[in-house]
C-alpha cells in the first residue's frame, strides 16, 4: 500500500486475528482518502478481510505496472498470431536446447 503523507484527517482501524482462541488486536492508521478508497466501512476489521484489501490494492497496482510495461516495450501492440509463433519459437529453442 502506498503511504500518503500529508495533513489530512486519520482514522484508526482495528484489526483482529483469532489464534487457538487467543486474540490479538492490532491497530493501525490511515487517512481518511485511504479509508474511503479502500471501501472500508467500519473501524474494526478482521485479519482476512484487511488481507483481501491489500492484496486487491497489491494486485490492482501490479496490474497498472504490467499494462506501463507492455505500452513501453511495445508489447500491448502484439496480436494473438504474433503471441502464439512466440510461444512456439520458445518452446522450439527450449526443446532443442534440451
Amino acid at each position: 500500500m502506498q503511504i500518503i503523507q500529508n495533513s489530512l484527517k486519520e482514522k484508526s482501524v482495528t484489526l483482529k486475528s483469532i489464534r487457538d482462541k487467543n486474540m490479538r488486536t492490532l491497530s493501525i492508521t490511515i487517512s481518511d482518502l485511504e479509508f474511503n478508497k479502500f471501501g472500508i466501512k467500519t473501524d474494526k476489521l478482521s485479519f482476512s478481510d484487511f488481507v483481501d484489501i491489500v492484496s486487491k490494492e497489491i494486485t490492482r497496482q501490479n496490474l497498472s505496472k504490467s499494462i506501463e510495461l507492455a505500452e513501453k516495450y511495445g508489447l500491448s501492440k502484439l496480436t494473438m498470431e504474433d503471441i502464439t509463433k512466440e510461444v512456439k519459437a520458445v518452446r522450439k529453442n527450449a526443446k532443442n536446447n534440451s
